[in-house]
């Protein structure tokens, strides 16, 4: 019965560390030289999907996404697809134009409409709402004769992460990105996605983000005009305690 017990107890341990290795994601990082880059943010969909790469570029989170994101400064920012479950290397571009930064609402200027955290200029001409839920609130403007089609601001504890839906990441016949920066040193990310006719748009930080999903590329544009105007408000990070 010792032995047996024993047996067991190894083919549990076993069983659990190769569970545990299934649900790791790890690669390492390099530029097209060669040489692995240190300090590239990866992060995913996933509460936890977020790392540094090291001295030698490595990294490693959880795996439960089906999308990785990869920036730093000074290198194009890229987005991948996992095509296997535990390994995810890349290649980064160097990229002389520096990463967008968004100004805080004091130095931009005025904004019509606060979206919590992220201010978004927006016209008198265009139709906004505010709805309010338990632990976040989302911002909409309409656009087109119908208010067919909304930009959405979310911010709170709540929200996603404020990074493209994996699904249409996969089903995008096109993909450009790049890294942001927050007055507050934070990053973020500001990515478009196309597939057809329709545009998509993710920009923000984790918590707070502006999202334009499923338009045709007339409202795109439209929604791009006010994006423009994005800057941020510290008084309000502060204000919204459960935001980090």
């Amino acid at each position: 019965m010792k032995i047996r017990s024993s047996l067991l107890f190894a083919a549990v341990v076993v069983i659990a560390t190769a569970v545990a290795q299934a649900g790791e994601l790890r690669g390492i990082v390099r530029a097209e030289t060669g040489e692995p880059i240190a300090g590239v943010s990866v992060t995913s969909n996933h509460p936890q999907g977020e790392a540094i790469t090291d001295g030698n570029g490595f990294y490693s989170m959880p795996s439960h996404s089906n999308v990785v994101f990869f920036g730093a400064p000074g290198y194009k920012f890229i987005t991948k697809v996992l095509t296997t479950e535990n390994e995810l290397n890349a290649v980064l571009e160097t990229d002389a134009t520096p990463s967008r930064r968004i100004p805080d609402c004091k130095t931009f200027g005025k904004a019509k409409r606060a979206g919590s955290a992220l201010r978004v200029d927006v016209p008198k001409d265009a139709v906004a709402r505010r709805d309010k839920y338990v632990e976040y609130f989302v911002d909409y403007v309409s656009f087109g004769e119908n208010h067919d089609f909304w930009l959405a601001i979310w911010s709170g504890g709540m929200t996603n992460y404020g990074q493209p839906d994996d699904r249409a990441i996969m089903g995008a016949t096109q993909v450009e990105g790049a890294t942001v920066k927050f007055e507050d040193g934070k990053s973020g990310f500001d990515v478009r996605t196309r597939r057809g006719s329709r545009s998509f748009r993710w920009m923000g930080r984790s918590r707070v983000y502006a999202v334009y999903e499923n338009v045709p590329p007339e409202a795109a544009d439209y929604f791009d005009k006010l994006l423009s105007t994005v800057c941020t408000d510290r008084g309000a990070w502060r204000k919204l305690g459960n935001l980090r």
